[in-house]
């Protein structure tokens, strides 16, 4: 009996999980993407908000630095949206670098703000139509920090006396 009742437990629990997935593929869009840095300073997640046109960052801006160079990816849940392709379609405030698959790399100017938009496919599958959408993605670009301390003595070197 107790076998029995943990082998209907387990079909329960895999029911359950799979009910879960199911509904969260069921979309033909994605419900958000996560743009992260290659230095770890940045993870924001861009979403569709109603009634625009695209998904948005707007919420949360990406800090970058002025004049410098950064590469980025963007992410989405592969259980349900593997094979989705991306192809730039505008950029301001810096230069596009490189561009591959889901990472870009933007040689970033001196303006305050920045701006990137994606064209994103999603193949569908599942019964699911093609999804054709834009990411307009905004970045703030800051300053870069300067160090405000001086080391003491002067010149600071080993067994100085």
């Amino acid at each position: 009996m107790e076998k029995i009742l943990k082998i209907i437990l387990l079909a329960f629990v895999g029911i359950s999980i799979n009910n879960t997935i199911n509904a969260q593929c069921s979309v033909p869009c994605p419900p958000l993407f996560t743009i992260s840095d290659s230095i770890g300073c940045n993870n924001v997640e861009a979403r569709k908000l109603p009634p625009s046109s695209g998904y948005t960052n707007s919420f949360s801006p990406i800090r970058s630095c002025k004049n410098t160079r950064m590469k980025y990816t963007i992410a989405v849940d592969p259980t349900c949206f593997s094979g989705t392709t991306y192809s730039l379609i505008s950029i301001s405030g810096g230069t596009l670098i490189n561009f591959v698959n889901n990472m870009f790399t933007v040689q970033w100017g001196a303006s305050n703000v920045g701006n990137v938009s994606i064209e994103f496919i999603t193949p569908g599958g599942a019964g699911l139509q093609v999804c054709r959408d834009t990411l307009n993605l905004t970045f703030n670009l800051l300053n870069k920090p300067v160090a405000v301390f001086v080391a003491t003595p002067q010149p600071a070197c080993f067994n100085n006396p």
